[in-house]
């Protein structure tokens, strides 16, 4: 049996036991409502587990990609799955696990081979239209190469042409000077005028020769005028080439810089062995909240107050972004897909759960841990691995010591996406201009998840020191405003929660790690 073939029955009896497994528990009657056990997220779980079982039979060449994918869709199938067809966004998922596999087969360092699979998916989607047009640029240059090498075949033959004309011409001249002189030699002057016959012979000896003479003359002249006329056309043969060329050159050019401007926010840095770029934020003594005073002031802001936070760490410099949430996580739930903009409609169990997956990828130890029987989250508080901010570091790492309103300005126009300027969608991270110590996309764009449990009296009754939101709270702090949103919502002291299990449009996260070293 062919191995593509036993691939899709061993999909199809996964695919079985999975559906059994599913009736056992829903005969159980097990809750519905939670995370952990809504029937999408266990499929996703299953299909995720599938993929990755498949990816060694991949690598190691038992089974093509395409009949790999053709086998799993076909136990799967083409429902719909978030904005995308299930089949559309499972290929672009196996084609980046499959080439991170095979960097990680190869021993490729973790955070290489993750930016390995962003180039490649870069490649592939940075300008679709770009291809198309170097496609046809490519094609214009591929119809101009021989265009021109027949002009200059055409022009080559009419050059040779003329000059052969010419030659048959002097060789004429010479020819007719030599009979017109062995003719005198045999006629003379006095013969030629008396006798009538001398006479006829004289006029047609010479009109012999001029009506050759005229043919030589004409042939010349038509294949100087074909000469030129092909010299002409392979003038016309190169411009066109070397228009086509520059054009080739110019979408290949555009390319290259939509790939680059793609793959620059990602900010993977080899040196630090991370696989996004993360700016150090110092521990130390900061402002939180809000003065009692103001329009704009709200009760869950006040009061005022100092925050010391004993440990240092290191943020992330953008939001986590949809591709490379897909990279990692095997999944883009997002409802404005794009690669860059912020991912969305994640709930705080899955920016848990991608914190994991990252810090699985990169070696760390997990900062989460994640209770199978109950999905309760325990957090890990001196593991090294990626993890949720809590609410007093987002605010520090967006405020930093400075005293504007916004992360980074007055002016949120100038550091952030919302309602006004935004047109309610999400936008690419890195647009704008970032806070004074390097972040972007803190006020606006889209709210992040915080790891703590949100309190409206927290800054009451809180420590001053470390402060952590309580952790039975039903409901998540969320902070920076979003697209959507009006100033108000987007000031680095504003306030929001969510459900941990709920999602919005509007709502992503930003991963931080403690500093090492």
């Amino acid at each position: 049996m062919p191995m593509d073939a036993k691939l899709s029955e061993a999909l199809a009896k996964a695919a079985a036991a999975e559906r059994q497994a599913e009736e056992q528990k829903r005969a159980q009657k097990r809750p519905q409502n939670r995370w952990w056990t809504e029937p999408a997220a266990e499929r996703r779980a299953a299909v995720a587990k599938n993929w990755r079982s498949m990816l060694e039979w991949i690598v190691q060449g038992k089974a093509s990609r395409d009949g790999a994918l053709e086998a799993f869709l076909s136990v799967y199938g083409t429902e719909e799955y978030g904005t995308l067809s299930f089949e559309g966004r499972t290929r672009k998922i196996m084609f980046l696990h499959v080439e991170l596999a095979r960097a990680l087969l190869a021993k490729v360092p973790v955070p290489r081979a993750l930016a390995d699979a962003y180039r490649v998916w870069a490649r592939g989607h940075a300008d679709t239209s770009g291809t198309r047009l170097a496609a046809e640029a490519a094609r214009r240059v591929a119809r101009a190469e021989p265009a021109l090498r027949d002009a200059e075949a055409v022009a080559r033959r009419a050059h040779a042409l003329a000059e052969k004309a010419t030659a048959a011409l002097a060789k004429l001249r010479t020819e007719q000077a030599a009979e017109l002189e062995s003719f005198n030699a045999d006629n003379t002057w006095l013969k030629r005028r008396l006798t009538p016959q001398g006479r006829e012979e004289h006029a047609a000896l010479l009109a012999r020769h001029e009506a050759a003479a005229q043919a030589l003359v004409l042939e010349a002249a038509e294949s100087r005028s074909a000469a030129e006329l092909a010299e002409g056309e392979e003038l016309f043969a190169q411009d066109e080439l070397r228009s086509a060329r520059a054009e080739l050159e110019r979408v290949r050019g555009r390319a290259v810089k939509a790939e680059a401007d793609l793959l620059a926010p990602v900010g993977f840095d080899a040196t630090e062995g991370q696989p996004l770029s993360l700016v150090d934020v110092p521990a130390g003594r900061g402002w939180m909240g809000t003065a009692d005073f103001g329009s704009q002031a709200k009760p869950e802001e006040t009061p005022l107050r100092r925050v010391d936070l004993t440990v240092p760490f290191q943020a992330a410099v953008y939001p986590v972004t949809q591709i490379l949430y897909l990279t990692v996580a095997g999944d883009d739930p997002s409802r404005f897909p794009h690669p860059l903009s912020p991912v969305n409609r994640v709930s705080w169990y899955d920016a848990c759960r991608f914190c994991n997956a990252l810090s699985d990828l990169c070696g760390l130890e997990r900062a989460y841990h994640i209770e199978d029987a109950t999905g309760r989250v325990v957090w890990r508080r001196k593991a090294a691995g990626y993890r949720l901010p809590t609410e007093a570091e987002w605010e520090r790492a967006a405020r930093t010591d400075a005293t504007f309103e916004f992360a980074g300005a007055d002016d949120l126009r100038q550091v952030g996406w919302y309602a006004d300027n935004s047109r309610g969608t999400p936008r690419p991270v890195g647009a704008l201009r970032p806070n004074p110590l390097g972040l972007y996309d803190c006020s606006g764009n889209v709210w992040e998840w915080c790891h703590d449990g949100y309190a409206a009296d927290q800054y009451r009754r809180s420590e001053p020191v470390d402060p952590v939101g309580p952790d039975d709270a039903p409901t998540k702090v969320i902070r920076g405003g979003s697209a959507s949103n009006v100033e108000e919502r987007c000031r680095v002291a504003a306030r929001g929660d969510a459900p941990p299990e709920g999602v919005d449009v509007f709502l992503g996260f930003r991963v931080v790690r403690n500093a090492t070293g």
